[in-house]
């Protein structure tokens, strides 16, 4: 079949009301009918889809259509053949093509043929006009049986299609046939290949995706740690210097990823400083002079651009800064309730004001020139005020009968009593004794003044080798301490007799500010530094010991302090920050706990030497008590020889173990003696079992009820390498080898005093000298102290040596050693098994299994031996250390360690008490985003 390449392979002609959905899935399978999966189309069919009757104008391409067609497809019906354009298209293809290529699609009515033409008594589907233009009968198919059973159900020819492809082909119906079935087979094959080929693509292009998004996750988590090592690396950097900034660092790491370095930073934070509660503002004008309420509840500063602020204790600025003054604010004092605050500067003026609203309640002019010192009288009644203003006593004009101003205000009427006239330098000391009969000054000249309140009269003075800086008078009234920066030290005199008590110096530093604790038992000191030091006055020769360090970083002046009488102390810096201390050496971390009895069931319990720890039935996080009330009535059923034998205390608090005898505490009885010559005991975790090491190195194990012995471990030969380890220790231990239970109680360890540590499987069926590793564990000379991880994977060791060990279970392999201070008397995992803690002279955290040390050392007792467990939660870690008096007296501390990694972010960000500002966020975090709240739900 030849046709042209722009032309149709056949023509519909139809009644579009009639047969418009057939004639629509005629054409549509003609095209589809027998069609190579490579073309678009087998056929070309050209079908009207317009109205023809409403646009007559589209016969001339109707007629350029029916001159490109090969075939003509007549649907007849009785609706066709009345139809004029059906009628002027079928007599077109008449008279210009061959009748020949007519094909008859009989959709309705009927077609009868006779006698060479149609029989028109009985056709009704082809028009009249027709007669005589077929010389032989057409080729005619009935469709009238297709009708789709909805307007919407697309009409279903089947294999009639064939009929009409065949010769529009050219070809046999059949072979025709057959190749529509070959191409359908070859275009399913194709298909499913196709598809194939895509789920094949579309699994491996989602393979990828996942790699691609497990990359990206891990290259995002990859950059979240390091990030987190640098901002934990950044916050050990500054810590020294800002503290606060340090805890932000810390914080934002630890929210990043919970690195060992950001747990390690956020726990040096915590521990740096101890006496620091917050910061009530980090930075901004130089702090000239601050003040604490007697109660500690408010804090003000006065600063070098002429401003005040006012704080709470609690870290809430009350009101925003005010400018109460030309120039800078030399001075700031409560009043003795602590309702109001005096401030005073450049402009001669002295202003009340009420530090929670920011209103100004009075105002006096002093002089014109600056006032420089403010005190109170305890009593609140009168107010002293003194600064560079002068009067010339002696119209003569001798300098030397130049005075200076201390003006005396009764605060009833807030207006001037008395002037007194003593100090030819200015006045920048003022303070009166406790029991407010003297008022003290000094300032720029080498004397101090004793005024009587309230004739006002000049009772005595004091001679210095120098003008003092700042002057301190002691709760009682007998002390006075004095500062000088010209030669740094700090002189204390007894005010009766005007003799030195003691000179104090800080080493390669000048002391500049002074106050005596409440209670007088300290006198503390900020130098130039920017150092915050302490001596005790029972011990004035011991020297300072250094409570805290704020850095000025290179800005002029130096701590200014002040303490209420609840011994909180308030520090202004040069830097502008104003910092709040609390009274005392009080850990952030460790809270000590001293004698406590529960009343409640015991839960849990440790022991060591004769002391027991025990958990109250109590509601969580009022868990860990030392029950001495326990101790008690356990001492009452000891005989008298066995009360200071060591002892062990079932996991279950109900039986103990001395060396002699096992006792059950539920029923107050004994239950069976041991065998003389055992050096040390252990429970099993369930209590079933107790281990028994005897002198001679032999180890029984006895059903823990009934006393029976269960197995028996002979002594192992010792290995020389340990021995000589051994002999270069100092080795102290008064008791045997250290016996341990793993979690599961199927492993015993025992640490020989003879230095290896070996592992027995520990067998109901009475079997537990098979090694559970087949090697011993070597390296300490001699070992303490035993923990099990809660996955038993890991064993730790502590020794004589100073040093703690991580062993792989079962392979026996050391995988990380540790460096403590001194011998390792206790260990002890936390319950998720990633935190060890030990317990040597000092206490200490490590990452497992890196063995990092997280944080710093702590310390619970001084120079003690302590036994540590972890609280269930790991929340807590409790310590019971022995210790001794001044005396030799033994002392049972009883301590709990804060190990909840939440609250060290909500006691990090309470020190810190403000946000990272935009600088410190573009600096250390991240240049490109804008700073998040790291604190904002923390605390």
């Amino acid at each position: 079949m030849h046709r042209q390449t722009s032309g149709y392979d056949a023509f519909i002609s139809y009644s579009h009301q009639r047969d418009g959905a057939l004639a629509e899935a005629l054409g549509s399978e003609l095209q589809r009918f027998a069609r190579p999966w490579y073309r678009a189309r087998a056929l070309r069919v050209f079908r009207d889809q317009t109205n023809l009757a409403a646009a007559p104008e589209l016969w001339p391409a109707i007629v350029q259509a029916l001159e490109k067609s090969e075939w003509f497809v007549l649907m007849a019906s009785p609706a066709s053949a009345q139809s004029k354009w059906v009628q002027r298209e079928i007599h077109w293809w008449a008279a210009h093509r061959a009748t020949q290529r007519v094909l008859i699609a009989l959709t309705d009515g009927d077609i009868r043929w006779n006698n060479g033409d149609f029989d028109w008594s009985r056709t009704d589907a082809v028009s009249r006009s027709l007669s005589g233009a077929f010389p032989h009968e057409p080729l005619w198919i009935d469709l009238r049986h297709i009708r789709p059973a909805t307007a919407d159900e697309r009409p279903q020819l089947g294999d009639l299609v064939a009929e009409f492809a065949a010769p529009i082909h050219g070809r046999d119906k059949d072979a025709l046939v057959g190749e529509h079935v070959r191409q359908q087979r070859r275009t399913r094959r194709l298909t499913r290949t196709v598809i194939a080929a895509l789920t094949t693509l579309l699994v491996v292009a989602s393979l990828l995706a996942v790699l691609a998004y497990n990359s990206r996750n891990q290259a995002v988590e990859r950059q979240r740690m390091a990030t987190s090592r640098f901002l934990a690396s950044e916050a050990l950097t500054v810590l020294d210097d800002r503290q606060d900034l340090a805890a932000l660092l810390a914080v934002r790491a630890f929210s990043l990823e919970r690195t060992d370095e950001a747990k390690s930073a956020l726990l040096a934070v915590l521990q740096h400083t101890p006496t620091v509660q917050r910061f009530l503002r980090s930075e901004g004008p130089r702090v000239e002079s601050v003040a604490i309420s007697p109660t500690g509840d408010l804090v003000a500063a006065g600063d070098s651009d002429g401003g005040v602020s006012f704080f709470t204790n609690s870290g809430r600025q009350t009101v925003p800064r005010i400018t109460a003054h030309d120039g800078m604010t030399w001075a700031v004092a409560f009043t003795p309730d602590g309702r109001s605050v005096a401030s005073a500067g450049n402009d001669g003026v002295v202003r009340l004001w009420n530090p929670r609203a920011g209103t100004r309640l009075r105002e006096f002019r002093h002089r014109d020139e600056a006032v420089q010192s403010l005190a109170f009288s305890p009593d609140g009644r009168w107010l002293a005020a003194g600064g560079s203003a002068k009067r010339r006593i002696d119209p003569g004009g001798e300098t030397g009968r130049i005075k200076r101003y201390i003006t005396i205000v009764d605060t009833r009427t807030w207006k001037s009593t008395v002037d007194l006239f003593g100090h030819t330098g200015e006045v920048t000391n003022l303070t009166f004794a406790p029991d407010g009969k003297k008022l003290y000054s000094g300032g720029g000249e080498a004397r101090l003044i004793g005024w009587s309140v309230p004739s006002w009269k000049a009772m005595d003075e004091t001679f210095l080798p120098y003008p003092p800086d700042a002057i301190a008078v002691n709760p009682r009234g007998d002390l006075v301490a004095t500062t000088d920066i010209a030669d740094g030290v700090a002189t204390v005199w007894e005010i009766e007799t005007g003799a030195v008590r003691a000179r104090l110096r800080v080493s390669d530093d000048v002391v500049t500010s002074l106050v005596f604790a409440p209670d007088g038992e300290e006198l503390k000191g900020g130098t130039m530094s920017s150092a915050i030091v302490a001596w005790r006055m029972r011990d004035l020769a011991a020297g300072p010991r250094t409570v805290a360090r704020h850095i000025t970083r290179g800005e002029s002046g130096w701590p200014e302090l002040a303490i209420a009488r609840t011994g909180a102390l308030v520090v202004g810096t040069g830097m502008g920050a104003v910092i709040l201390h609390q009274p005392g050496d009080q850990s952030r971390l460790v809270l000590r706990h001293g004698r406590l009895c529960g009343t409640g069931a015991l839960r849990k319990a440790i022991s060591v030497h004769q002391h027991i720890l025990a958990s109250a039935d109590a509601s969580p996080g009022a868990a860990w008590q030392w029950d001495h009330c326990f101790k008690e009535k356990i001492d009452s059923l000891l005989p008298a020889e066995e009360k200071r034998l060591f002892s062990a205390l079932s996991p279950d608090g109900r039986r103990l173990t001395t060396q002699a005898t096992v006792f059950d505490l539920d029923r107050k009885r004994a239950l069976f003696p041991w065998p003389k010559g055992v050096a040390s005991m252990a429970f099993s975790n369930d209590g079933s079992m107790i281990a028994v090491a005897g002198e001679n190195g032999a180890v029984l194990v006895h059903d823990a009820r009934t006393g029976a012995r269960l197995e028996h471990i002979p002594p192992q030969a010792p290995i020389k390498e340990e021995l000589a380890l051994q002999a270069s220790l100092e080795v102290w231990d008064p008791h045997g080898p250290a016996l341990l239970f793993s979690p599961g109680d199927d492993i015993l360890v025992v640490a020989d005093v003879k230095g290896p540590v070996r592992l027995w499987k520990v067998d109901r069926v009475l079997r537990t000298r098979d090694a559970a590793i087949s090697h011993p564990l070597l390296g300490h000379g001699r070992v303490n102290a035993l923990a099990f991880s809660p996955t038993e994977d890991l064993l730790a060791t502590g020794g004589q040596d100073q040093k703690i060990s991580l062993w792989t279970l079962p392979t026996g392999r050391r995988v990380a050693s540790m460096a403590a201070n001194g011998r390792i008397y206790s260990l002890a995992f936390s319950p998720d098994g990633r935190m060890l803690a030990s317990a040597s002279i000092d206490h200490d955290l490590w990452a497992v299994p890196s063995g990092r040390r997280l944080g710093r050392s702590f310390q619970v007792a001084d120079r003690s031996s302590s036994d540590i467990r972890f609280a269930a939660d790991g929340a807590v870690l409790m310590v019971m250390a022995d210790e001794f008096d001044k005396e030799f007296h033994q002392v049972r501390t009883v301590a709990t360690v804060d190990l909840d990694q939440q609250s060290w972010v909500a006691k990090a960000c309470a020190l810190a008490n403000r946000e990272l500002t935009v600088e410190e966020w573009r600096q250390y975090v991240d240049p490109t985003t804008r700073p998040r709240n790291l604190c904002q739900h923390a605390t």
